[in-house]
């Protein structure tokens, strides 16, 4: 069944008017898990439901009832952690997953986002775990200034998706630069993962290469005693774009597209392995 798109709606937040896009699908679960998406820089709500991820989440919600929560950050940009800002966005996110759950009888709530919206995810983990129940990201390795202090409340699961020749956000960590401007650190990939799988207690129980299509995917499983799950998605010939959604950006700032990997789908099946 088709989407016909979400509504959009607004929340105040220390005096501070926030806007977001709810999507509900047509058979709405009894007990529904709410999902909250989060754009990339210079992104919106709008652009990530209907281009970056070509409502992919919107189909998915259709299939499986649950709630799609596209949040707009203020001017186009999340308060990430690597730069100064005086936006509270985790604030806006806790109290936007309360209002959604005094509206509906929410089970389990995820965040995933690209890019800047990643590192929200990150963030999220770090001050809000306690309204979260796993994120994952694409395009996104941890700020530096936020692997320093993150302290999570409980376990949180991890997907981290990214691409091996994103030169936005590098494999290897480094400067954030965009059109030649600096928007400051982040630590390695590997780094950020060994981050989680250290907090969550976890031990690595499968590691090797998919080959799909004609690019390898490097994967890492890690089971966690604290119940959670990490899991690395290396991919090989992809840049800093949502796989399987629309090249929003020329190939010349964020590097190659990534068709074949269908990151809506495998982020849908992390959330959905959780249930079990």
């Amino acid at each position: 069944m088709a989407s016909t798109g979400s509504q959009k709606e607004y929340i105040d937040v220390n005096g501070v008017k926030r806007s977001f896009y709810l999507y509900t699908p047509r058979n709405l679960s009894k007990q529904p898990s709410l999902l909250i998406v989060l754009h990339g820089g210079g992104g919106s709500g709008l652009a990530v439901e209907a281009k970056t991820t070509n409502r992919k989440f919107d189909r998915l919600a259709e299939i499986y009832g649950f709630l799609v929560i596209y949040p707009n950050a203020v001017g186009g940009h999340w308060n990430d952690g690597r730069e100064a800002s005086n936006i509270d966005d985790v604030g806006f996110l806790r109290k936007l997953i309360t209002m959604m759950k005094d509206r509906f009888n929410i089970g389990t709530v995820y965040a995933t986002g690209i890019s800047n919206g990643g590192m929200l995810a990150f963030r999220l983990a770090c001050e809000a775990s306690d309204y979260i129940d796993a994120i994952a990201t694409v395009a996104a390795s941890m700020p530096e200034n936020l692997y320093m202090v993150c302290n999570p409340s409980k376990p949180v699961s991890v997907l981290v998706v990214h691409g091996l020749e994103d030169p936005i956000v590098p494999w290897d960590g480094g400067n954030v630069i965009v059109l030649g401007r600096f928007h400051g650190r982040v630590v390695s990939v590997e780094e950020t993962v060994r981050f989680w799988v250290d907090f969550n207690k976890c031990f690595l129980e499968n590691k090797g290469i998919i080959r799909e299509s004609d690019n390898n995917i490097l994967v890492k499983e890690y089971t966690c005693r604290t119940g959670a799950k990490v899991v690395l998605y290396g991919l090989e010939g992809c840049g800093h774009t949502w796989p399987g959604g629309t090249m929003v950006f020329p190939k010349r700032l964020v590097g190659p597209s990534c068709e074949w990997f269908d990151a809506a789908d495998v982020i849908w099946r992390f959330f959905s392995s959780l249930l079990r």
